[in-house]
């Protein structure tokens, strides 16, 4: 089997780096990365804690002596319902859940060699139309390069 392009390759270390948000390694809470498998992903029932992994475009930003430099844009969609149980307040979980998310993916600016960068847009509260999801939206770009013929090859 091939290799996978660098972008998938970005994308798993992201996957990764969600799933090592759990209490025992001093974080807020256990965070569960998931990678959404339809186009209409809202319209499912996730649970609370789910951070969905959503690529959204991808720039090309140069290309020099035969390497393309992309910035891919990705929504980290963090599911956040407040159980009845809950004692804190609804914000107070988002910003948390958030704080959790952008300390550990800027852990790690490169994506493990990688990429270039990796920058925090910001994070936007959403709730579904449905009114079935409620949670925040961290936005992150990656900067990555790859060769200009091949992107399974980074530079």
């Amino acid at each position: 089997m091939a290799t996978e392009p660098i972008i998938e390759q970005i994308m798993q270390n992201i996957e990764s780096s969600i799933n090592a948000i759990t209490e025992a390694n001093d974080y807020n809470q256990d965070l569960k990365a998931v990678r959404p498998k339809r186009i209409n992903f809202l319209s499912e029932s996730w649970n609370d804690k789910d951070v969905l992994l959503v690529q959204g475009i991808v720039e090309k930003l140069t290309t020099a002596c035969g390497y393309t430099t992309w910035r891919q844009h990705i929504s980290l969609m963090a599911i956040v319902t407040d159980p009845d149980s809950a004692s804190d307040s609804i914000d107070t979980r988002q910003n948390r859940i958030r704080s959790d998310i952008e300390k550990k993916v800027m852990a790690d600016i490169r994506q493990n060699s990688l990429a270039m960068d990796t920058e925090c847009l910001g994070a936007e509260p959403f709730v579904t139309d449905d009114g079935a999801n409620s949670g925040i939206s961290i936005e992150i770009t990656v900067d990555y390069r790859t060769k200009e013929d091949d992107p399974y090859s980074t530079a």
